[in-house]
């Protein structure tokens, strides 16, 4: 199924076959299975994402450049109330 999805993705193709390796009700979805991003991140256990997240450094493409290490900017600090 991952390498089916994978596929899809890289070809900008619909998945056309479903089996017990595929999800009809999310593969078939525009929203939940989109083709046309530029970036696609995918894992196989949740407990990955934040590993390939930082991997990629996305903080690079901030409009400001990358954040500070030394304290969080008062426009990304969130207040509960």
């Amino acid at each position: 199924g991952y390498v089916q999805e994978l596929v899809a993705r890289l070809t900008q193709t619909p998945i056309q076959t479903y089996n017990t390796s595929t999800n009809a009700t999310l593969d078939s979805s525009n929203i939940t299975f989109p083709l046309y991003q530029p970036i696609y991140v995918d894992a196989t256990h949740d407990t990955m994402i934040s590993v390939i997240l930082v991997a990629m450094n996305f903080s690079a493409m901030a409009d400001n450049g990358p954040l500070p290490t030394d304290h969080i900017p008062e426009d990304q600090v969130l207040y509960f109330r």
